[in-house]
């Protein structure tokens, strides 16, 4: 999965496999709706460390909104899920917007 937006708002998209071309397979993301669709906050944790491109961290998806579901609400486990997270720091984008791949620790 990937979220992007300004701080504090972002939007989640997931991987979706493109058309493939003759150079090879184009991988495009699209906007998804599930878990509420925009995330609530995204809030650091310990374990923070930096490389090249930005910020490695340990970060919680935060998704508070009434309009998740119940199934949702199950895969949710509460309101929050943990995912290990890297994300390009905002002050190398001209336009503020972050991009953030995320990954789903598995426990």
């Amino acid at each position: 999965m990937r979220i992007i937006g300004p701080r504090k708002r972002f939007i989640l998209i997931e991987r979706i496999k493109g058309e493939e071309t003759s150079e090879g397979q184009a991988i495009t993301w699209k906007e998804t709706d599930e878990f509420g669709g925009v995330i609530d906050s995204l809030r650091g944790r310990e374990g923070v460390s930096y490389d090249k491109t930005g910020v490695i961290a340990d970060y919680r998806l935060y998704t508070e909104y009434p309009n998740i579901t119940e199934k949702h609400r199950v895969k949710l486990k509460g309101t929050s899920r943990i995912f290990d997270v890297k994300y390009v720091d905002p002050r190398l984008l001209k336009n503020k917007i972050w991009v953030v791949d995320v990954l789903e620790r598995k426990e």
